[in-house]
Order: C-alpha cells, then sequence, then structure tokens
C-alpha cells in the first residue's frame, strides 16, 4: 500500500489507536500498588468533605495539632466521594481506571498533534506507558502527570507557533485547578519557564516572550489555594530535611531489569542519541532538558515518570530521528521527513536497531501480557483492592484490637508504613506517625525509619534507637519490623500478645505483624487473653490467632 493512502486509512483509525493506548495504561494499572498514602488521604477527604480543607493534624498523637497544608485537598476530596458515593473501594477503582484512560489518551494525543505520524505517536506513548507502569496508583500524582503531558505540548507548539499565541492563555485556568489537586504544579511552571528560555534565539523572541508572561500568570494561579504561599513552604520543608530522603520513593534510583526499567532506559537512549544526531540550534535547549529531568530522576526515584512524559512529549522529534533511521517504516513517518544519517553513523545505527528492537518488545509485552494475565486470572475481582494494595496491610491484627476491645485512648506505637491503615480503621484512635513525611518530620522520622530500615533488620537495635522508646512511654504497639519486634519480646516489661505471619520470610511488600502490651495493671486482662511464648516465634513456630 503507498505511503498516501495508508496515511488516509490511518487517520480514521484515530480513534481506536488511543483507545489502544489507553487500554495499555489500564492494564498496566493493574499490578499491585506499592504504596502506603491512599488511606490516610481517604480518610482526609472524607475530612475535607465534612470540614473543608485543614489546617491542624488531627491523625497523630505525636504531632497533634501542627500545622498541616492540605495541598492535594481537592483531589483527596473527589477520592472520598468516589469512595463513599459509588460503592467503596470499586468507586475509587473506576475513579483511577478513568485517570488511567486520560493519561493514556493525552499522552498520545499530545504526541500525534505535535508529530503528526500515528504510527509513531502510538509506539511513543506506548513506551512511555510501559516505563510509568510501577508509579501508576490512585494517588494525585496522576493529575500531575496528565496535566504536565499537557503542559509540555502546548508550550512546545506555542513556541513552534504551530498553535496561536492566545491558546496559551487556556493554561492559566487548569493551573489553577492543578495547584489545588497535587503540588506537581511547580514542575509545570518550571517547564514553562524552560520553554520560555529558548526565545533567546531570535527566531523565537516573540513566541518566548509570550510563553514568559503565561508563566507568570500561571505562577500567579499557585497560589490561589486555601494555603497561599504555604505550597512552596511545604515543599522546601521536604526538599530540606534529611529524613525525608530515607523514604522509599525519595531515594535515589537503583536501574533493574524490569520491562518498566528497560523501557525507561530506551526512551533515555532515544532520546540522546537523536539529540547527539540531530543537527539542530537547539541542540543545547534540549540537552539541558533531558539533563534536568534525568538527574532529578536519578536522585528522586518518584521523579521518573515526570522525566518520561518530557522526554516523550517535549523531546519527541530527538526520540522520532532514531526510530526512523533504524526502522524507515512507512507506518511511522510524517509527509516532510527526508533526513538521512551520516554513513560514519550507520554502525551505530544498526547496533541500535537491534538493541531497540529485542528490548523494546520485551519492555512493552513484559508490561501488558503479565498485567492481561492478572486480570483475566482474578476476573476483575480482585482489581480494586490490587490498586490501592490492600493486600499489603495487617488486617487481622486490626480484627484483635476490635475484638479484644483495646481502648483508643491508648499510646499506641506504629511503624511508618502502618500509620495510614490504622488511622483508617480505627479512627477514634490517634496514631503514632503515619507516612506523611511534612508532618512526621525531624528527629521523629529519622529514628523510626532508621528502626524499619529493612536493609538492616537482623541487626539489634542501637542505643539511640532504643531510648526513643524510653522517651515517647507508648502504652502498646503494633510493630512489623523484626528488629522492634525482637527488643521488645525480650523486656520484662512488655509482653506478646498477637502475633500474625504471611509469609516465613520478613517481605517489604508483605509485613509480619506483632503487638506488644507495656505490663501495667490496667493492661492485665489484655496481656492474659492474648498472652503468647515468643520462644514459640522465635524457634519456627508461628501462632496464630484467629480473629
Amino acid at each position: 500500500m503507498s505511503f498516501p493512502s495508508w496515511q488516509l486509512d490511518a487517520r480514521s483509525l484515530f480513534v481506536f489507536c488511543a483507545l489502544a493506548a489507553a487500554l495499555i495504561s489500564v492494564l498496566q494499572g493493574m499490578f499491585p500498588s506499592r504504596g502506603t498514602d491512599f488511606f490516610w488521604q481517604l480518610r482526609t477527604g472524607q475530612q475535607i468533605l465534612v470540614s473543608g480543607p485543614p489546617h491542624h493534624d488531627p491523625f497523630t498523637w505525636t504531632r497533634l495539632g501542627k500545622e498541616w497544608r492540605v495541598n492535594e485537598w481537592l483531589f483527596f476530596g473527589l477520592l472520598a466521594l468516589a469512595f463513599r458515593d459509588c460503592g467503596g473501594l470499586s468507586g475509587v477503582f473506576w475513579l483511577y481506571l478513568a485517570l488511567l484512560s486520560t493519561l493514556g489518551i493525552t499522552l498520545f494525543i499530545c504526541i500525534e498533534r505535535a508529530c503528526k505520524s500515528l504510527g509513531f505517536s502510538l509506539l511513543l506513548s506506548s513506551l512511555a506507558l510501559a516505563a510509568l507502569c510501577p508509579y501508576l496508583a490512585p494517588r494525585p500524582q496522576l493529575i500531575s502527570y496528565i496535566f504536565l503531558a499537557i503542559t509540555c505540548a502546548v508550550s512546545s507548539a506555542i513556541m513552534e507557533e504551530d498553535l496561536p499565541a492566545v491558546v496559551g492563555a487556556g493554561l492559566v485556568p487548569m493551573f489553577a485547578l492543578w495547584s489545588n489537586l497535587h503540588q506537581g504544579v511547580v514542575i509545570g511552571v518550571a517547564i514553562l519557564v524552560i520553554q520560555a528560555m529558548r526565545g533567546i534565539s531570535p527566531a523565537r523572541r516573540r513566541s518566548g516572550a509570550i510563553l514568559a508572561m503565561v508563566a507568570g500568570a500561571c505562577l500567579t494561579m499557585t497560589l490561589v489555594t486555601p494555603y497561599g504561599v504555604g505550597l512552596y513552604k511545604l515543599i522546601m520543608n521536604t526538599l530540606t530535611q534529611p529524613a525525608a530522603m530515607q523514604v522509599d520513593e525519595w531515594r535515589p534510583y537503583v536501574p533493574q531489569t524490569t520491562p518498566a526499567d528497560i523501557a525507561l532506559i530506551i526512551l533515555c537512549l532515544l532520546a540522546a542519541t537523536g539529540i547527539a544526531l540531530r543537527r539542530s540550534s537547539e541542540i543545547l535547549w534540549e540537552l539541558a532538558l533531558l539533563l534536568i529531568f534525568l538527574v532529578e530522576a536519578y536522585c528522586h526515584a518518584r521523579n521518573i515518570p515526570l522525566a518520561v512524559i518530557v522526554m516523550s512529549v517535549a523531546l519527541w522529534k530527538p526520540i522520532q530521528v532514531v526510530v526512523l533511521h533504524c526502522f524507515p517504516c512507512t507506518a511511522l513517518k510524517t509527509c516532510d521527513f527526508d533526513s538521512k544519517p551520516a554513513s560514519s553513523r550507520r554502525a551505530t545505527l544498526v547496533g541500535l536497531k537491534l538493541i531497540l528492537g529485542a528490548f523494546g518488545a520485551y519492555a512493552i509485552l513484559g508490561v501488558t501480557i503479565p498485567s492481561a494475565l492478572i486480570l483475566i486470572g482474578s476476573g476483575g475481582a480482585n482489581l480494586k483492592y490490587s490498586c490501592v494494595g490492600y493486600d499489603r496491610f495487617p488486617w487481622e491484627a486490626v480484627s484483635f484490637l476490635n475484638y479484644e476491645n483495646f481502648p483508643v485512648g491508648l499510646r499506641q506505637y506504629n511503624d511508618y508504613p502502618l500509620g495510614g491503615m490504622l488511622g483508617y480503621a480505627r479512627p477514634k484512635q490517634l496514631v503514632f506517625i503515619d507516612s506523611r513525611a511534612d508532618i512526621c518530620d525531624g528527629e521523629l522520622l529519622r529514628e523510626v525509619l532508621s528502626i524499619t530500615n529493612p536493609d538492616r533488620m537482623r541487626e539489634p537495635l542501637t542505643r539511640d534507637e532504643t531510648s526513643f522508646i524510653g522517651r515517647w512511654d507508648f502504652d502498646d504497639a503494633i510493630v512489623t519490623a523484626p528488629r522492634l519486634a525482637f527488643y521488645l519480646a525480650c523486656q520484662p516489661d512488655w509482653s506478646l500478645v498477637y502475633v500474625h505471619h504471611i509469609g516465613p520470610v520478613f517481605d517489604r511488600d508483605h509485613a509480619n505483624a506483632w503487638i506488644f502490651v507495656r505490663r501495667r495493671h490496667r493492661f492485665v486482662q489484655l496481656i492474659e487473653k492474648g498472652r503468647l511464648d515468643w520462644s514459640m516465634r522465635h524457634h519456627g513456630v508461628f501462632p496464630i490467632v484467629g480473629y
């Protein structure tokens, strides 16, 4: 089939391609969530529906009344509405599904609008979604992924004069909404500023000046929230406290061999090679944009999705150069593409062709096929649980607390990942700490993360780590960290009353749960009901309380 007729037929299949991109994103969202934030976010949303955005912490007894800025208050409210009015976790899943579909379609449309090649757009958006897979969860970050793609596409089109400058005004209300949905709005402002800096070139001076004014208006819109400049105070507080950097998603990225990691490496390789091959006057701008986001993604793994979206939407030209040189397929071409590589570079491109063909198929198929099998195998029944990581938490331990009527007024200790779940399951009891790094900051966060560090789970507690137990003087403890569990079991003033075991070896995704009670007169009955012999647990016999 000739190129013009294929192009005409492909245009009529636009809806099919967009739905295909959405389907891939939906399938990739079937993997169980690894986050621990969902339950405190849902609980916050429920409170917002009753009393509006909070300004002080109501959830922890260690930080009760501390100033708290919930910049994602609008998203949390939507989450609570979906949970309340649409069938609990099923409603959350359908909201999540809608956001995933929107993300897939948005990525595809933004790329196709710029390069005008349906085949290349579908390929690049699929590769980008494969790289995003581990970071997809019903969290407010999804909003930032969608709006960041739109910001990159619109700002690039204005600078290329493919869109009238008046379209940039449409970004202003979007940023006003974005600032109340997720603090990632500051990344959108940064993209506008970086794009406007292309106006240094005389040919783009007018477009750069217009985009700079749009950036200023959008920056002003980030203050239209219940907290005003509190958005930036929160960001600076998080970035300047060393303890928060110990949280998994804030740690440096460690490359692995999973399909998602392969997809990410392919995108980086494509973008970097394309920038080197293109003889563009804006090579410095493209290289700076790539390096800024790659360095930030390497330093903080949670920012990898931002780098993926920027590469796929703002740097599509360099990527297209490499793809078309390696695979000169008619279906991937645009009407005006006729560039050819120098002969000295052809050997490199032959190698790239083999690498991209093998690893690209592994990345995309390795993500979609397992998730499709999960979807088919479960019949869709467990999707609403997997999307929030429901099975990662020891719900049986909470059932034990409720069955034995543990007083909600106890000063209870809990590990960092459990706080949100415990606060949701026992809303009348204040928790020790939850996964809000902006609230549980400083020395408290550092000590708790040190104790629960999985890399040190077989080491005894240090003197500093044991001293904080006496400082806080809590009454009972629900523990998932073996280090702390072994320490408390060896103390004469603590009793083990409950053990819940999931796996024979401690796993970060499937936590054991131990409940300890301090030996005090008012807790005698609780201790006698649930007293367990620690030596049985230590020697491999796992007593499970059947509640």
